[in-house]
């Protein structure tokens, strides 16, 4: 199996994908997605496109995984480190 087939998610996105197939199905509502899932009706309508867009791999957060720009280079935590001991 390739690397891009593989699909990570949490407990949360579990249960995101399972109320997305139900409200695609058409057997819950999308406001009471909303309050299962405890997020606003317009998140619920874009997750809802991008499930539909992308299937399951439109669940999870796309900048999981993603180094923060905010972050910190390697090399000056490597000096910072040398610098403290």
């Amino acid at each position: 199996m390739a690397k891009e087939d593989m699909l990570m998610v949490n407990a949360r996105d579990l249960k995101k994908l399972h109320v997305m197939r139900k409200v695609e199905e058409g057997s819950l509502k999308q406001s009471e997605a909303a309050e299962l899932l405890r997020i606003s009706e317009r998140q619920i309508r874009r997750i809802a496109k991008r499930f539909k867009e992308e299937g399951a791999a439109g669940i999870p957060h796309k900048l999981r995984g993603v180094e923060s720009v905010r972050s910190y280079s390697a090399e000056l935590k490597a000096r910072v480190k040398v610098i403290y001991q």
